[in-house]
C-alpha cells in the first residue's frame, strides 16, 4: 500500500509550531501502529497521522477529535441579539459523523480537486480507519476522556469553527476555505496579546457561526468558491435573515465571509533569505553574541548597531524586516509593518520543518521509485551503460549526503593535497574512501584563524603563527574536510569509475588528454563530441524524468518544484534512524537554524562521525530494497545493483577533529585542576580558600556547560542539596526563566567545605554569592576575571606557557563536545547550556517529558567527566 504524505492535505491546512502533548503522542503512535497493520510503511503511516492531526490540535491535544458536530443550531455569541426564524433554519445533514472524519475528507477532496482529479479511493479508505480506530478509542475508559471532551476554545480556534458548523449544507461546500482562511488569521495574530488575540478571532468566527446556518443547499448547487459576485448575493440574501441587528452588521458578516473564502483561494508561497554572520579580528565576546542572537532569532533593526560595535560582518545578503518586497506591508506605518514582517519570518519555523511529517520530506517508496526510474534504461552500448550508472550514483548520493546537486556533479576524481589553494572542487580520493573538501567559508572561526585566500606571502606566514599560537591551548583546527563514505557508496563508485574508464577508452577519436581515466571530472555524461561533464541541469532533468515515472504509478501524484535532498536528509538520518543532528550537519553541508550554536561548540571526531553514518545509513539501505521490491511487482529489474557489488574494503583516512575552533586540550585542563587540587591543601588558608573556590567553578562549569559569568552569578539559594540541582540565571532580557542543570554527586562535598570555610569566616544571608574570594585580607564575591586570573595562575605553576592556557570559556566547548561524543542526545546538551530556542528553559516541549531521564543521563556524563580528568573527592 502506498501513500504520499504530499497527496494527503496541502501545506495551507496544517497549522503552524504544533507540539502535541502527551496524550496526543500516544494518539499517533496508536494510529500509526494501526495503519502499519494495514501495510502502510512506518515512516508513511505517522506522516499521514501527524498530517491529519496538524489540522485540527491547534493547542496540541488530542480533545474533542473524536465528538461529533452538536444536534442544535449554533447560538447567539454574548452581546449579540440577532434572532432568526425557525423556517430559516436549515437542518443539518450530518451529525453522527466525527469531527475528524468530516474536516478531513473536505480538506482531501479539495486538495486533490485543485490537482483536477477526485481523491484516490486509498486514501478515503485510510481516512475510514482512522475515524474507525477513533471511534473505538472513544469507548474505552483511558481514552473517552480526552477524545470526547471538547478542547480550550481560547487555544483551539479551528475546532470551535469545525464543531458549530460541521453538518451545515454551506460547511460541506466551503470547509476548506473556512479552514484556509482561518488558519491565515491565526498566523496574522499569533504574535498579538491574548486579549487582542481571542478578540480579533470571535470577529472572525461569527460570520460563517452567523450565516451558514441559514444558507440552504439548493442556493449553493450552481456556485462555486470562486464566484465572488455569486456568493455575495448569497450571503447578502442570507444575513435579511438575521432580525435585531442593525444593517452595517450584516453587511460586516457579508465582508468577513467572503474574505476568509476569497483570500484563501491564492496561497502564497514566501521564500527567505537566511543570514549567516562571521567574525571580524576581534573575537573577545564572539561565542556570547552568536549564541545570543542565535538563540533569540532577534534579527531587528534595533539590534543591528550592537552587531556592528562587535566586528559583525554579514557574509549573505541581509533584508530588513521593513525592507521586505512583499505586498502585506503596504499602506502599514513602520511599527505594524515590522510586526506583520516579524509573523511572516516566523513562518520560517513551519516552513524550515526537517521532521518526517514535513510535506518537503520525500516518501521512502519514492526514493524506491527513483532508483527504478534509473534502472529502466538501456545499458547495451557503453555511453548508455555509463550515463546510465553515472544517474545512478548521483541519485544515490543526493539520497544519502543531503548535499546539492551543484556541489555533487563538481566531484573530480583525485588524491587530495595537504595544500589549502583557493576553494578547490571536491575530490574523490579512492584510497582512503572519502570526498575531500574546502568549505566555502567557515563561520564558527574566527577570521584571523581562517585560511587567507588571494594574500601576500607576510598574511600567510602571520596566519601561520597565529594557528600554533592557537595549537599549543586547543586542539588543531582542520581545514579540508572530508565527507565519509559508507562501504557501499565506495563499492557504488568504484563501479562508475570502471564503465567510466572503459567508455573512455572506446573513443579513440578523442583527442589524447582530453579525458584522463584517473582524474578530471568523477561524473560524465555522453554528448556530439564524446562525453561532458555532469551539470546541475543534468540531475534537474532526471529528477523530471523521475517524477515523471512517480505520477505514472501515482496518477494523482503532484510533482515538486524542486530536487533539494537536504530536508529528506534531516528527515530520515536525524528522525528516523537517530544520527546525531550535529554529525549529520557534517554529511550534509548544511546547518539548521536551531543547530548554529552547538554546531559552532561541538568538536567531532571524523572516525565517530564515519561510524554512525555508516550504520545508520545501512539501516536506511534496508528499508529502500524493502520497498524496491514492493514496487517491483511484474517488472523484469530483480534488485539493486549494489547488492552484486562487493563492498570495499578501503580503510576511512585517520580521525581528525572538525567543528570547535577553541576546544581546549583534556590533558592541559587536566594538569590545571591538579594544580588547583594541590594548592587546597597549601599552608596559607586564603590561597587554599581562593583555589578550592576556583576548583569548584571550573569542575561546575566542566560538567554542566555553564558560562563562566553564570558561575560567578550563583546564589546560596542556587543549591538544592536534596535533589542535588543547581538553578542558574534568572528571567530577564534573554531568558524567560532559569534553567535546573544536575549536580554531580563527587562534587557534593566540594560545594559543602566551600560554604562551611566560608560561613566560618563572615555571616552571610541565604540570598548572599556562593563563591567568595579573599582579597587581601577581605572576602569579596568572586568575579569571572578574578576566577580567570586565578586558573591562568595555577596553570604558570604547573609550567605551562601563557599561550597554553585555555580560558574558562572554552571549558564550555569541552562540555559540549565531550558530551555529543559519549552519546548525549543534542536536545540534552542545548539544554544544559541554555541554547533553548524558547529561553534558557531547561524544561522546554522534548524535555518535559522524560525529566528524569534527561537528569539521569546528564549527571551519569557529570560524573564522566570528573572521572577522566582524575578528580579525587575523598579529600574534601
Amino acid at each position: 500500500m502506498l501513500v504520499l504524505p504530499s497527496q494527503i492535505l496541502p501545506s495551507w491546512a496544517l497549522l503552524p509550531n504544533i507540539q502535541f502533548d502527551r496524550h496526543a503522542e500516544t494518539l499517533i503512535a496508536e494510529l500509526t501502529a494501526t495503519l502499519e497493520t494495514r501495510g502502510c510503511s512506518p515512516i508513511d503511516a505517522r506522516s499521514f497521522v501527524i498530517t491529519i492531526l496538524s489540522c485540527l490540535c491547534q493547542d496540541g491535544t488530542a480533545r474533542g477529535i473524536a465528538m461529533r458536530p452538536r444536534q442544535e443550531h449554533v447560538s447567539p455569541q454574548p452581546g449579540q441579539k440577532r434572532i432568526v426564524a425557525p423556517s430559516h433554519l436549515v437542518p443539518r445533514a450530518s451529525v453522527n459523523q466525527p469531527i475528524i472524519r468530516i474536516v478531513a475528507r473536505q480538506l482531501v477532496e479539495e486538495s486533490n480537486r485543485e490537482h483536477g482529479h477526485e481523491p484516490p479511493p486509498i486514501l478515503l479508505e485510510l481516512l475510514e480507519i482512522l475515524a474507525m480506530r477513533i471511534d473505538a478509542l472513544a469507548n474505552e475508559p483511558n481514552w473517552k476522556n480526552i477524545l470526547t471532551q471538547p478542547p480550550d476554545y481560547q487555544r483551539n480556534r479551528v475546532f470551535e469553527l469545525h464543531y458549530e458548523l460541521g453538518g451545515y449544507p454551506a460547511f460541506n461546500l466551503f470547509a476548506a476555505q473556512l479552514h484556509r482562511g482561518l488558519i491565515a488569521h491565526i498566523r496574522e495574530v499569533e504574535s498579538e496579546t491574548n486579549e487582542v488575540r481571542d478578540q480579533i478571532l470571535r470577529a472572525t468566527l461569527t460570520a460563517p457561526r452567523a450565516l451558514i446556518p441559514v444558507i440552504p443547499e439548493s442556493w449553493l448547487r450552481t456556485v462555486t468558491a470562486n464566484d465572488v459576485s455569486e456568493l455575495r448575493l448569497i450571503f447578502q440574501t442570507a444575513a435579511q435573515r438575521l432580525e435585531n441587528i442593525e444593517n452595517s452588521t450584516r453587511l460586516e458578516y457579508v465582508n468577513e465571509l467572503l474574505t476568509l473564502i476569497t483570500s484563501a483561494a491564492d496561497p502564497r508561497v514566501r521564500e527567505f533569505k537566511s543570514c549567516r554572520w562571521n567574525i571580524s579580528d576581534t573575537e573577545s565576546d564572539f561565542d556570547d553574541v552568536v549564541e545570543t542572537h542565535s538563540e533569540r532569532g532577534d534579527f531587528d533593526e534595533a539590534h543591528e548597531d550592537d552587531l556592528n560595535e562587535l566586528g559583525y560582518i554579514g557574509i549573505a545578503e541581509r533584508t530588513s524586516f521593513t525592507n521586505l518586497d512583499l505586498f502585506e506591508l503596504n499602506g502599514l506605518d513602520r511599527k505594524r509593518a515590522r510586526r506583520q514582517a516579524q509573523w511572516i519570518a516566523s513562518r520560517k519555523t513551519f516552513d524550515a520543518n526537517v521532521t518526517v511529517a514535513s510535506p518537503s520530506v520525500i516518501p521512502l517508496h519514492e526514493i524506491a521509485l527513483g532508483y527504478q526510474c534509473v534502472l529502466q534504461r538501456p545499458n547495451d552500448a557503453i555511453q548508455s551503460q555509463l550515463n546510465r550508472v553515472t544517474q545512478f550514483v548521483v541519485f544515490d548520493l543526493l539520497v544519502h549526503t543531503g548535499r546539492p546537486a551543484d556541489w555533487i556533479t563538481a566531484i573530480e576524481l583525485g588524491a587530495c593535497s595537504p595544500e589549502l589553494s583557493g576553494y578547490p572542487a571536491p575530490i574523490f580520493d579512492p584510497e582512503f574512501g572519502c570526498i575531500f573538501y574546502t568549505p566555502q567559508s567557515y563561520p564558527t572561526i574566527p577570521s584571523r584563524l581562517q585560511p587567507p585566500m588571494h594574500s601576500s606571502p607576510e598574511r600567510i606566514a602571520n596566519w601561520k603563527v597565529d594557528l600554533e599560537r592557537h595549537a599549543f591551548a586547543h586542539i588543531p583546527l582542520e581545514f579540508i574536510y572530508h565527507l565519509p563514505l559508507s562501504p557501499t557508496q565506495v563499492a557504488l563508485l568504484n563501479w562508475l569509475m570502471e564503465i567510466r574508464r572503459r567508455a573512455i577508452e572506446s573513443l579513440p577519436h578523442v583527442e589524447l588528454g582530453t579525458f584522463d581515466a584517473d582524474a578530471g571530472a568523477l561524473f560524465l555524461v555522453p554528448d556530439q563530441e564524446g562525453f561532458r561533464q555532469c551539470q546541475p541541469n543534468d540531475i534537474k532533468n532526471l529528477w523530471h524524468e523521475i517524477a515523471e515515472h512517480i505520477a505514472q504509478v501515482h496518477w494523482c501524484w503532484s510533482k515538486r518544484g524542486g530536487f533539494n535532498f537536504s530536508k529528506s536528509f534531516d528527515g530520515y538520518y536525524v528522525s528516523r534512524y537517530g544520527l546525531n543532528p550535529i554529525l549529520a550537519t557534517y554529511v550534509s553541508g548544511h546547518v539548521p537554524k536551531h543547530l548554529e550554536c552547538p554546531v559552532h561548540y561541538s568538536l567531532v571526531n571524523t572516525s565517530q562521525l564515519a561510524a554512525e553514518y555508516h550504520g545508520a545509513q545501512a539501516a536506511f539501505r534496508a528499508d529502500i530494497e524493502r520497498e524496491f521490491a514492493l514496487s517491483q511487482r511484474e517488472s523484469q529489474i530483480q534488485h539493486l545493483p549494489w547488492l552484486d557489488l562487493k563492498a570495499s574494503e578501503t580503510e576511512s583516512s585517520a580521525a581528525t577533529s572538525l567543528g570547535s575552533w577553541r576546544c581546549p586540550r583534556a590533558e592541559t585542563v587536566q594538569t590545571i585542576i591538579t594544580s588547583l587540587a594541590k594548592a587546597t591543601q597549601g599552608e596559607n588558608p586564603q590561597q587554599a580558600h581562593n583555589a578550592r573556590v576556583t576548583l569548584l567553578a571550573v569542575l561546575l562549569q566542566v560538567t554542566t556547560g555553564v558560562r563562566p559569568y553564570e558561575i560567578a552569578e550563583l546564589l546560596r539559594t542556587s543549591i538544592d542539596f536534596s535533589r542535588q540541582e543547581l538553578t542558574i540565571g534568572h528571567a530577564g532580557r534573554y531568558h524567560k526563566r532559569p534553567r535546573q542543570v544536575p549536580i554531580a554527586t563527587q562534587l557534593v562535598p566540594l560545594i559543602q567545605c566551600v560554604l562551611q570555610r566560608t560561613r566560618e569566616r563572615s555571616q552571610l544571608s541565604k540570598h548572599s554569592a556562593l563563591l567568595w574570594l579573599y582579597d587581601a585580607n577581605d572576602l569579596i564575591p568572586a568575579t569571572q576575571a578574578r576566577l580567570e586570573n586565578i586558573w591562568r595562575e595555577a596553570g604558570l605553576d604547573e609550567g605551562l606557557a601563557p599561550s597554553q592556557i585555555p580560558s574558562l570559556y572554552s571549558l564550555r566547548h569541552l562540555y559540549a563536545s565531550h558530551a555529543l561524543a559519549a552519546g548525549i542526545p543534542n536536545h540534552i546538551v542545548r539544554a544544559m547550556m541554555g541554547h533553548q530556542a524558547v529561553g534558557s528553559a531547561l524544561f522546554n516541549a522534548d524535555l518535559q517529558r522524560d525529566v528524569h531521564v534527561v537528569f539521569k543521563q546528564a549527571r551519569q556524563f557529570a560524573e564522566q567527566m570528573l572521572q577522566e580528568l582524575g578528580y579525587d573527592a575523598s579529600q574534601f
